[in-house]
């Protein structure tokens, strides 16, 4: 029998080896390249560290601020009726020949300071239920701009308040007795009621009170 020896020149043995590291990388970096994780559907998932399309990320909230109180002057808030106390009294000197003339007097029972300008609102109410009898006072004095009064706790304003007697309207009265004043301090929506018998009108076309604007005391 036979034996066959192949001889190789060095100048093969180095292309042998050559071929042989060659084929060692490429199966290596086939290895590699598969993915390291895939979803259900064979997708390479997303990176843990990005926003799901679609997201954004929200924003963080800034500060919150309260809604600042109607401020009259200065920054100084409006006077609510449910901080004052209301009260009536006629003048020391009486009244004029037909008339009669007194103070409406708001003092602050606030427990800090509020402020005030302008008219009172001011009309007659009767009948046990307090319905309006009569118009409502007429303004005096309103030319110019009103003072701004700044009450502090404890503090009061004074509105004059004049009343017309009912008989200096005959024959377009019809007269009623009013158990008081409806009162709307300046600039306010809500009402107080300040006992005071007086005769009044029912009619709306009689104006029988005039109220001037606050004034401080």
């Amino acid at each position: 029998m036979m034996t066959i020896i192949w001889r190789l020149r060095p100048g093969a043995l180095a292309c042998l080896g050559l071929v042989l590291v060659l084929s060692a990388c490429s199966s290596s970096d086939q290895t590699s390249a598969a993915p390291s994780s895939t979803t259900s559907a064979g997708q390479a998932s997303p990176p843990a560290s990005s926003p799901a399309p679609g997201s954004a990320t929200p924003a963080s909230p800034g500060p919150s601020s309260s809604p600042s109180p109607t401020a009259s002057s200065g920054g100084t808030p409006t006077c609510r009726a449910g901080q004052l106390r209301v009260s009536y009294a006629d003048d020391a000197d009486g009244g004029a020949a037909g008339s009669v003339y007194g103070h409406l007097v708001l003092t602050s029972t606030s427990t800090s300071p509020c402020a005030m300008t302008g008219w009172p609102g001011v009309s007659y109410v009767g009948g046990g239920d307090g319905h309006q009898l009569g118009a409502a006072a007429d303004r005096t004095d309103r030319t110019g701009s009103p003072a701004v009064i700044v009450l502090v706790p404890g503090g009061s304003a004074a509105a004059r308040l004049q009343q017309a007697q009912a008989g200096n309207f005959e024959g377009s009265c019809s007269p009623a007795q009013a158990d008081g004043f409806r009162v709307y301090p300046p600039n306010s929506r809500t009402a107080v009621f300040v006992e005071h018998a007086a005769q009044a009108c029912r009619s709306g076309s009689a104006h029988l009170l005039t109220i001037g604007p606050v004034i401080a005391r």
